[in-house]
């Protein structure tokens, strides 16, 4: 959220380690499905985390209110949430 708000104000901001956290995220995600200790979903979660990061701080990016952001990263988180619970559940 940080490097969002900051490129919306016009302010210098690295959204390289920010998209490098996400693909770790995917990565991880990917080598705890392959050990079976997490379902195949996850990854899929996170990708599209990294694909929401990657278009957040894109140039094409429409200007937010920081409330409205944090109302939308509330929205991801228990999206996440929710389809990590499912997958667990489910066995996906």
């Amino acid at each position: 959220m940080r490097a969002r708000i900051r490129l919306d104000r016009g302010l210098a901001a690295g959204p390289r380690a920010v998209h490098a956290g996400h693909a770790a995220a995917v990565a991880a995600a990917t080598g705890l499905a392959s050990a079976g200790w997490a379902p195949w979903l996850a990854p899929a979660v996170f990708f599209v985390l990294l694909a929401r990061s990657g278009w957040g701080l894109s140039s094409r990016r429409r200007p937010v209110r920081p409330q409205a952001l944090g109302f939308q990263e509330l929205g991801y988180g228990l999206l996440t949430f929710a389809l990590l619970a499912f997958g667990y559940r489910v066995g996906l």
